[in-house]
């Protein structure tokens, strides 16, 4: 597997915004061992809810639409296998902190922007998600 960039919809109800994740072979290494982490957690004690980690993604301001098609309106990502050029056409938005929140099967992005009141948060990506761990 090569590198790869994960373009993910971030939209909230007021703004459009995608995020973009460089998803290594490490990154699909890590996230698998987080997931299963997880799971072992969760067994030992039910009322485990997910485990948090600081993580970075790169966040723009713009319809993810404007560069991808998504055929099924449930999935919001798209991976693609060159790194997309985003900047003049979408300004990018400084983060300020940027959570990982992984659970027993899935995994998403919580993003704090520096300016602004809200949170933006990706969509739940699973591990069985045969396209991401290839």
């Amino acid at each position: 597997m090569d590198t790869k960039y994960l373009l993910i919809d971030c939209s909230t109800q007021y703004e459009s915004l995608f995020a973009v994740v460089t998803w290594t072979p490490q990154t699909a290494k890590l996230m698998l061992k987080r997931t299963g982490l997880a799971f072992e957690m969760k067994s030992a004690d039910d009322d485990f809810a997910g485990l948090e980690f600081y993580d970075h993604v790169d966040m723009y301001e713009g319809s993810v639409e404007d560069l991808v098609d998504f055929d099924d309106e449930d999935v919001r990502y798209a991976l693609l296998p060159e790194e997309p050029m985003l900047e003049p056409a979408f300004m990018r938005v400084r983060v300020g902190t940027c959570l990982l929140n992984v659970g027993v099967d899935s995994f998403n992005w919580q993003i704090f922007p520096k300016h602004g009141g809200g949170v933006a948060e990706s969509r739940m990506l699973y591990k069985d998600n045969e396209e991401l761990f290839a």
